[in-house]
């Protein structure tokens, strides 16, 4: 198991969405890795109005939050990492999913081309609601991880087929 590097997750982060993983069938992440060095993670979890998220929305969207190393952004591995984990929840037959993000983040810029839209500002926090869709983005995805050489490995609690390993 790759360790997870404090570069990525913050220890509120780390409490809030890793500390208790693999409760609900929701609960699903992405890595990225060179080398066998973690370069980029995507997470996913359904949070509920007594449990919420910085990014909640409702009981039925999961929340997703992502980070990627900075000498590895503006890269497109964000945008694949996110259209991975979409793709997972469309075969979960899952509808929605918001995030939360500074407004200050560059991140947010990726978070808009990707098809998310302002659901809610609260001071400095943007929360963002994507509908998604059946898409077939797996190509697309694996061939944009072969050109940067790396590794993706999926992680899914509840043994839904979608978890698979992608080694080049």
């Amino acid at each position: 198991m790759v360790p997870l590097s404090s570069r990525l997750v913050s220890p509120i982060w780390y409490k809030l969405l890793i500390a208790v993983w693999g409760r609900g069938k929701s609960d699903m992440a992405f890595v990225a890795l060179k080398k066998d060095q973690l370069i980029a993670a995507v997470w996913g979890r359904m949070f509920s109005t007594k449990n919420k998220g910085h990014g909640f929305v409702n009981n039925h969207t999961p929340e997703i939050s992502m980070a990627v190393l900075s000498e590895y952004r503006n890269q497109g591995i964000g945008k694949n990492m996110l259209q991975l984990i979409e793709q997972a929840y469309v075969k979960q037959g899952i509808k929605t999913l918001s995030l939360s993000v500074n407004c200050r983040n560059k991140a947010k810029k990726l978070y808009e081309r990707s098809g998310y839209n302002i659901y809610r500002i609260e001071k400095t926090a943007v929360t963002m609601l994507k509908i998604i869709a059946q898409k077939n983005i797996k190509a697309i995805v694996v061939n944009a991880f072969k050109k940067y050489n790396l590794m993706y490995v999926v992680f899914n609690c509840y043994g839904y087929s979608w978890s698979f390993k992608y080694v080049l």
